[in-house]
């Protein structure tokens, strides 16, 4: 939750969240935000103490830009954590959905790694008995995870499409 980074007994956040004095823990982590500048961690830390003072549509909105910010700085697991958070306090808004469905998405096509423009995907099927197609032999995308074994299969490739 929030950490105490105030100077006097009056300023420790974790005291005063402790003490359920929600508000001033409100108006010091507001405090900090303005002589720091916009500290995601700080951020991230008014909007859970909003939320337990039950100013959930604040803290929402205080948390939708720190999601974008994650977004755009290229850390889409942090900007889909923090728009989950908006759905749980937030469950009645429906761009948080459409925003959540975008990041998934970029998310899954960043994990597909695509071979380099220009060269040709493998498959290897000498392994089964089949004969190779007319293009030529094929080599199995297992090989690709040990070089010696890839170099192999690529010589072998190369005497069958060659034969001299």
């Amino acid at each position: 939750m929030a950490l105490g980074f105030g100077r006097g007994k009056d300023e420790d956040v974790v005291a005063l969240i402790g003490a359920k004095k929600y508000g001033r823990a409100i108006e010091v982590l507001k405090a900090q935000l303005q002589k720091r500048g916009p500290n995601p961690t700080l951020r991230m830390q008014l909007a859970d103490v909003l939320i337990l003072a039950g100013k959930t549509s604040e803290a929402a909105a205080l948390l939708l830009p720190l999601a974008d910010q994650y977004a755009r700085d290229g850390f889409a697991a942090k900007a889909i954590s923090v728009l989950k958070k908006v759905q749980k306090v937030d469950p009645s808004r429906r761009d948080v959905e459409g925003r959540l469905a975008r990041l998934i998405e970029e998310k899954q096509r960043e994990a597909v790694v695509l071979p380099p423009a220009g060269s040709r995907i493998e498959i290897g099927i000498e392994e089964i008995g089949m004969e190779p197609p007319p293009g030529g032999p094929l080599i199995s995308p297992a090989a690709f995870a040990d070089p010696p074994a890839y170099e192999r299969a690529r010589a072998v490739a190369r005497n069958r499409a060659n034969p001299s």
